[in-house]
């Protein structure tokens, strides 16, 4: 009865709200209500109707009612064309979170220290485990900021180990390992035999603060095999009371534990700090293979010589239109993938197909040319059918559930540029659609477990939060620092790289270097524009939605500064290639900063970027796991240490972390922090990486958060009289009175003293072969190649060659050089005194015409690096200088053909040629004398010969022939012209690249006297 009648009297409540909701409605537009309705006054009433709204119906809860049933009703009306009304804004209503410093913890704290002040100099001395573990945990509490109750247990765990602490005398701490879960994000992942493989696990770091490190070593020398440590909270809480007599609530434990440590003299803990000792601000901790790194410095040997062996995951991003047309773009994918999955799925009753014919089906769509996110979806959904051995119609299920959702969602997506971060809300944003909770809820766990086979088959990043409430899946972070020396190392290791060029290496090391130093996402990197680089000494990248690439939300629409961030030989590097891309761009300055090879409109593949810095970095390093991801980590780390240097003293291992004199420091602190707003640095880091909120940054990507509370409470300055130093922290009256000469004692200058008698007990550092130390990483000179063609565009655009060399930093007398090169090149003439090189319409360029097609691009830009290797003897050099000459000299702008007619220079010739081409791109005409031979033409099996008699006799002794490269795409562009018959489709890469190479390699009195030769 009694539940009735309060459900019948909200009833009431409700229905007398909406009636007098609607009253108001109808005082102010009675018109609404008449038949039909008439709502041309709506948008000008309603903001009296509101105000009356709020007057009329007295408390919050019944104005929100009231609102929302309105609102609900006009929508309807909208829907069924009664009217069409822009509806009024929802009423949304945000959670504020709690603050902490409340009443309440007002008293517990007080409550707290009243009974713990003074309590170290009233310890005994001990050797009983048990109460000597008690005084450690107590101090752990009171002065280490271990307010977190679960890790009281892993504290107890820890100390059994023969060695517990890690580190060295300058730097220690602990390693906590609670079990993973909500609180307790897993990052890392082992490999243990008594864990299996690949088992999530925690760890987190704890520094001691001098106290509690004095309390460890009594409490080290009288641990016994016997001792048991407590396994749950409850039992720590026991032996706190049975040995210490305190009796105290676990909240207040934590409150009053971080607060009294706060208060002590001469420590100043950040409010983050303080929410992160207790558990309100969760940060992961950086696993011990990092930290190890940090300590070791050297790297070891990598074998990493090829980068096409990591082009693995197809980038379809390839946005020039006026390049390329899109209905002739050519992209990986099977469009009609879902229609075929859902036929094989599609049972017939009268035949139905067994689970062996369904898999066989699914394998052979694999063999197609598929996308990464269609391949991943066709195994996956092989491996429950094989592997997981469900059935067809549990594997039909879990497809129509996500197949298309997933297919949709990703197409043209990189995989490998999203993180943990990205996949969560493509997931949320796909599930958002559902229309019931159980939907959801399922939807949730099949992209779980889709997620769960990419990160093992397709070493996708794991997810760092569940899906959905009551999921079974264990958040994770993928926590990890590329150290300074690593990623020099890795910078090194690209110089390497045998199938990239100069300008190729250059680019990966620039694009490597922001993602590094600024902390952009690589997609995000990868999209970056010329025009998104501002002009100055900040060098401020805008990150903003392009053709290109999306945002990947609202925040990560902002400006980041670059060469501030950097430092002076990266500056150089930077500065160099940014230099030489505004010098190609030709004014076009929506290229892309980083494109794929010939074409400055396609991105780059982050995938194959993506898994070289894996590679690398694991062989580098002995195997630790690193992802391209890592450097974006170690960027926001990086400014984490930051934001605390001017508070405290860093250690000296971590000071390499920021590789930054004095003065820099300062300039980067400004530029993202601001002056004299500390309680907003990490609102601005936020800012900085893209996010709405800190605590997304926290999460994931601040992985220092446990040293900077260690090394903030390390300062204590509390004074320690000799009798407790003696009893309680084991100092001897000798050394207490040495030490008090130079003043009073206290727990920060005690510290060193304590670090280093707990050496015996710290795990040694396992060292690492180091590899062979190449040279240092110093700025390559830029190619005098992209210079002299910036200049030379500028001039034909009427610029004066004065200014030019001014703009592009070059001194005169090379400038001045080029135009008369390109000039002599523009004045040879045939036999019958015509233009050689350029047409009537052109006679007053000096450089040849760019071509247009994208094929052609790539092919100066391959021929090139060739030309280079060939330059780099003096021999390749010498018969690549008379490749050029003879070249220019035998064709003619009319002809894309290279006229021969001597055996030996065309052997010569291709000797040279075909080091930039392969044999099958090339194509001779050949004229010879009836009944002679011809075998000396043909120099290789390869090479196409069509040939033809000769009409004269004794004309070319030894025959005539036209030389023509092939087209890349030679069939294609037969195929375009119809009914057109022609047989060949030449390209003009070598004559452009010829041309323009002979304005760099050759002065003017030298090409003017190719013809009097």
């Amino acid at each position: 009865m009694g539940h009735q009648s309060r459900t019948a009297a909200r009833q009431k409540s409700h229905i007398t709200i909406i009636k007098q909701a609607l009253a108001v409605l109808e005082h102010h537009l009675p018109e609404l209500f008449e038949t039909p309705p008439k709502y041309d006054r709506f948008s000008a009433v309603w903001p009296q109707v509101d105000s009356e709204l709020r007057k009329a119906l007295k408390s919050e809860t019944a104005y929100r009612r009231g609102y929302a049933f309105i609102c609900r009703q006009l929508e309807t009306g909208n829907r069924q064309g009664l009217w069409q009304i822009n509806l009024p804004s929802d009423y949304l209503t945000l959670r504020r979170v709690r603050p902490l410093r409340n009443l309440t913890w007002q008293h517990n704290t007080s409550d707290f220290a009243s009974k713990i002040d003074g309590s170290l100099d009233k310890l005994d001395k001990t050797s009983d485990p048990q109460q000597c573990f008690a005084r450690l945990l107590m101090s752990c509490i009171c002065y280490g900021g271990l307010n977190r109750p679960a890790l009281w247990p892993a504290l107890a765990k820890a100390l059994t180990d023969y060695r517990p602490l890690n580190g060295n005398k300058d730097l220690c701490w602990l390693t906590l390992r609670p079990t993973p879960g909500k609180k307790f994000a897993s990052n890392v992942y082992t490999v243990q035999d008594d864990l299996g493989p690949n088992k999530a696990q925690v760890e987190v770091h704890f520094f001691p603060d001098p106290i509690s490190l004095g309390l460890i070593k009594p409490f080290l020398n009288s641990r016994t095999r016997s001792w048991r440590p407590p396994k749950s909270i409850k039992q720590c809480l026991e032996i706190i009371k049975s040995e210490l007599k305190l009796i105290l609530p676990i909240k207040q434990f934590q409150q009053g534990g971080i607060c009294f440590a706060e208060a002590q003299p001469d420590v100043e803990l950040p409010q983050v700090l303080v929410e992160y000792s207790l558990g309100r601000q969760k940060s992961a901790s950086l696993p011990n293979a990092y930290w190890f790194r940090l300590f070791k410095g050297a790297t070891g040997s990598c074998n990493v010589r090829n980068f096409a062996q990591f082009k693995k995951w197809y980038n379809p991003i390839q946005t020039d239109s006026s390049v390329t047309s899109p209905s002739h773009r050519f992209k990986l994918g099977n469009r009609y993938l879902l229609n075929q999955i859902r036929e094989i799925f599609k049972q017939n009753n009268a035949n139905p197909q067994g689970k062996r014919q369904v898999v066989l089906h699914l394998q052979e769509l694999t063999q197609a040319s598929l996308s990464p996110n269609e391949e991943l979806l066709l195994k996956w959904l092989i491996h429950h059918l094989t592997t997981e051995k469900n059935e067809v119609s549990t594997a039909n299920r879990y497809f129509g559930a996500i197949g298309g959702h997933w297919l949709a969602a990703t197409a043209g997506v990189d995989l490998y540029s999203l993180s943990s971060d990205d996949f969560i809300e493509l997931y949320q944003e796909i599930m958002n659609r559902t229309d019931t909770q159980h939907e959801l809820h399922y939807k949730a766990r099949r992209f779980e477990n889709l997620h769960l086979f990419a990160q093992q088959e397709f070493d996708l990043p794991p997810l760092n939060q569940p899906l959905s409430e009551g999921s079974d899946i264990t958040p994770h972070v993928s926590a990890a620092i590329v150290d300074e020396a690593l990623f020099s190392a890795l910078l090194r290791q690209i110089d390497y790289i045998d199938d990239l060029d100069h300008a190729a290496k250059r680019m990966l090391k620039c694009y490597l270097l922001i993602a590094y130093r600024t902390g952009l996402r690589p997609g995000e990197v990868a999209k970056l524009r010329l025009k998104d680089i501002e002009p100055s000494s900040v060098g401020w990248l805008f990150v903003r939605e392009s053709r290109h690439g999306h945002n990947k939300t609202d925040s990560a629409l902002r400006k980041v500064p670059l060469f501030p961030l950097l430092t002076d030989n990266e500056k150089s590097l930077m500065e160099s290639y940014l230099r030489d891309r505004l010098m190609a761009c030709r004014k076009r300055y929506n290229e892309l900063l980083f494109h794929a090879e010939g074409n400055p409109f396609e991105v780059v593949n982050t995938g194959q970027i993506s898994l070289m810095v894996k590679e690398i970095l694991s062989q580098l390093t002995g195997g630790i796991y690193y992802r391209l991801y890592h450097l974006r980590h170690t960027a926001l780390s990086r400014l984490q240490l930051l934001a605390h240097d001017d508070l405290i003293t860093l250690p000296e291992v971590i000071k390499a972390m920021l590789p930054y004199p004095p003065s820099q420091k300062w300039t980067i602190s400004k530029l993202i922090f601001g002056e004299g707003r500390l309680r907003d640095r990490y609102s601005a880091l936020a800012v900085f990486a893209g996010h709405s909120s800190p605590d997304i940054t926290f999460r994931s990507y601040l992985h220092f958060t446990d040293l900077l509370l260690g090394c903030h409470l390390a300062v204590n300055a509390q004074e320690i009289p000799e009798e407790t130093a003696n009893i309680a922290l084991g100092v001897r009256p000798h050394r207490y009175k040495v030490m008090q000469k130079s003043g009073n004692i206290t727990p920060v200058r005690l510290l060193p003293f304590f670090r280093k008698r707990l050496v015996p007990f710290m795990g040694p550092v396992s060292s690492i072969r180091q590899g062979i130390i190449l040279e240092k990483n110093e700025v390559e000179k830029s190619s005098h190649y992209i210079q002299a063609l910036a200049v030379l565009r500028g001039i034909e655009r009427g610029h004066e060659y004065q200014e030019v060399a001014l703009q592009y930093r070059l001194t005169p007398e090379l400038v001045k050089r080029w135009i008369d090169a390109a000039t002599a090149l523009r004045m040879l003439k045939t036999p019958r005194g015509i233009d050689r090189l350029f047409s009537k319409r052109r006679c007053n360029a000096l450089l040849p015409a760019e071509p247009t097609d994208i094929a052609d691009r790539k092919d100066i830009s391959s021929a090139l690096q060739a030309c280079r290797e060939l330059k780099s003897t003096p021999e390749g050099k010498v018969e690549l200088q008379w490749a050029i000459q003879y070249c220019l000299t035998h064709t003619t702008s009319s002809h894309t053909s290279i006229f021969f007619d001597k055996e030996t220079e065309f052997q010569r010739f291709m000797a040279v040629v075909s080091k930039l081409f392969t044999w099958k791109r090339w194509h001779l005409k050949l004229h010879y004398q009836y009944g002679k031979p011809y075998n000396q033409w043909k120099c290789h099996h390869n090479i196409q010969i069509t040939c033809y008699t000769l009409q004269k006799k004794n004309e070319y002794p030894e025959g005539s022939g036209a030389l023509f490269l092939r087209h890349a795409n030679e069939q294609k562009h037969i195929k375009k012209r119809g009914d057109e018959t022609i047989s060949k489709y030449s390209s003009s890469a070598l004559k452009t690249l010829f041309h323009q190479l002979a304005i760099i390699l050759f002065k003017a009195e030298q090409i003017k006297q190719w013809e009097q030769r």
